[in-house]
């Protein structure tokens, strides 16, 4: 079982997030390489590449696997 690289704790007593599912508009829940990236109106250049270099690296190696 590999285990997780980040936790998300709370920041006053470091305890461990509860879990959550992010959910697409069909109600299906959604893993990380489902989710693209999308710049909002008030992206900087900056924020954009680095949607950008994500959305490349993480949805490639989608591709990559299948």
């Amino acid at each position: 079982m590999r285990l997780p690289p980040v936790e998300l704790v709370e920041h006053a007593s470091g305890s461990p997030v509860e879990a959550m599912e992010v959910r697409g508009q069909g109600g299906q829940a959604l893993a990380y390489r489902d989710v693209r990236f999308a710049a909002g109106p008030g992206a900087t250049k900056r924020t954009r590449a680095v949607i950008e270099n994500r959305n490349d690296r993480v949805l490639s190696e989608e591709r990559e696997d299948s």
